[in-house]
């Protein structure tokens, strides 16, 4: 019998390459399973960054819109865009200090419990967070809106995600959020709306009175805002015997220009059959009387939609026993008014006066508009009459004051905004502002005259985004 023998060494030859093969496939399969374990596992470190860093912008934000709230209200309605100088961080817009390059100016008298100087603020714009691996800095505040309404701001904070080694900082990772915020208006505590019944950019009250428990407040917008009540006192010159029932404040209020008389029509004349003032002298010297709703002789022209008679005047300049009587009873609707423009000065005194027995807005009273000159183009000199000066008077170029003496009280009853006010001969003399003077004064001349002494606030958020850093 013959015996057949297996061929071994064939058999061994096709066993060692599938081995080869499979361990191969196996092998890339770990390689490819391990990278993709190590692409996880970057990507996880990534991702932690990048959420650091947006949590670090975020935590910056807080704390930015905290500062701010509570100790730099006034810089909510100023823009502020961070320049990098040396590491610090800096902004022209939030800075008092023109030897840096600073730019900021009070655009508003800031209530006396705020007193932190702005340049202190920088120090919180930019910081490490606990931990020293994340860091924040504003890059830019953006304000739209207006002192007197409010507005939004536009915030953008930049966060980092930092890696330290022998003690030098790298980053990870950036972000950068915006937020976009309500910045709104609110009186300060205690000064009941603010509204500056006496205002100028020099005062000397001497012992003469503001009287008012609501709008009798004193604005010297040419004072130091962070001083001490006693160093405003000897700012305005306020003497022991002269009292002022309102808040005192100092620092600037931004304030539109007088109106302007708008202008007599070119069939004026052919209308009502006189000629315009205009063509000859618009002064007042004797007693005359103003009434609403007429063209009074050639000196007014007359609103009837809103009921607004506005009357061109050169000079009030009254003697003897003169009296200009003013005249705006009525019972319509809007209750009728009567604007002067005056383009000279005003003075009463002795047994003269402007007789007004409406509501103070009721008559208003507007001069030139502030002058680069240094010394006043108008002046308004209220002496001792039996005839309280009721009125809104707003002539920015004046220099105003009461003569005192007379049987009137108060002097004036109203508000007066002037250049300079106390140019007067007497300390004696008071004024006394109604309670409802700042509303009126807002209603009847829009929003532009709805001034007061105000902080702001920043509250709620508006919109909310993740950026991309360029």
């Amino acid at each position: 019998m013959k015996t057949g023998k297996t061929n071994k060494a064939k058999q061994s030859g096709f066993v060692l390459p599938l081995i080869v093969i499979i361990g191969l496939i196996i092998g890339a399969g770990l390689m490819a399973l391990m990278a993709r374990s190590f692409g996880f596992l970057f990507g996880t470190i990534r991702h932690g960054q990048n959420q650091q860093a947006r949590e670090a912008a975020e935590s910056g934000m807080a704390v930015i819109l905290k500062e701010l709230n509570t100790n730099y209200p006034y810089l909510l309605i100023n823009d502020c865009t961070i320049e990098d100088s040396g590491g610090a961080v800096f902004c022209s817009g939030w800075s008092a200090d023109t030897a840096a390059g600073g730019t900021f100016e009070y655009i508003t008298s800031v209530c006396p419990s705020t007193t932190t100087p702005p340049e202190t603020i920088f120090s919180k714009m930019s910081a490490n967070l606990p931990g020293g691996t994340s860091s924040y800095k504003l890059i830019s505040y953006n304000f739209t809106g207006d002192q007197h309404q409010g507005g939004t701001a536009t915030i953008r904070v930049e966060g980092k995600s930092l890696y330290s080694n022998n003690n030098v900082s790298t980053t990870n990772a950036e972000a950068v959020i915006l937020q976009e915020v309500n910045v709104e208006p609110k009186s300060c505590e205690g000064a009941q709306g603010g509204y500056p019944g006496l205002l100028g950019e020099t005062l000397d009250l001497g012992n003469q009175d503001v009287e008012g428990d609501i709008n009798g407040n004193v604005v010297c917008t040419s004072c130091d805002p962070n001083q001490s009540q006693a160093a405003l006192e000897d700012d305005i010159s306020l003497k022991k015997n002269g009292v002022v029932e309102g808040e005192l404040f100092g620092g600037q209020i931004a304030l539109d220009d007088p109106p302007e008389f708008p202008g007599f029509p070119s069939d004026y004349e052919t209308t009502y059959g006189v000629a315009p003032c205009e063509n000859s002298s618009c002064d007042i010297t004797t007693a005359s009387t103003l009434t609403a709703g007429l063209n009074n002789g050639g000196r007014c022209i007359v609103d009837n939609i809103k009921n607004i008679t506005h009357c061109k005047v050169d000079n009030i300049l009254l003697s003897g026993s003169d009296v200009l009587t003013v005249d705006t009873s009525g019972t319509s609707d809007p209750a009728p008014s009567i604007r002067l423009y005056v383009n000279g000065d005003i003075q009463t005194g002795g047994n003269t006066g402007i007789e007004h027995s409406g509501d103070s807005v009721d008559l208003s009273i507007f001069g030139k508009p502030r002058s680069q000159s240094t010394t006043c183009s108008q002046s308004v000199l209220i002496g001792g009459t039996s005839q309280s000066l009721n009125s809104f008077i707003y002539m920015p170029d004046a220099c105003a004051g009461i003569n005192g003496g007379g049987s009137a009280d108060p002097n004036i009853l109203g508000s007066i905004w002037a250049r300079e006010y106390g140019a007067s001969s007497s300390n004696a003399g008071n004024m006394r502002v109604p309670d409802d003077m700042g509303s009126q004064v807002c209603i009847k001349f829009g929003i532009n005259f709805c001034v007061g002494i105000r902080e702001y606030a920043a509250r709620g958020s508006n919109r909310w985004t993740l950026l991309t850093k360029p």
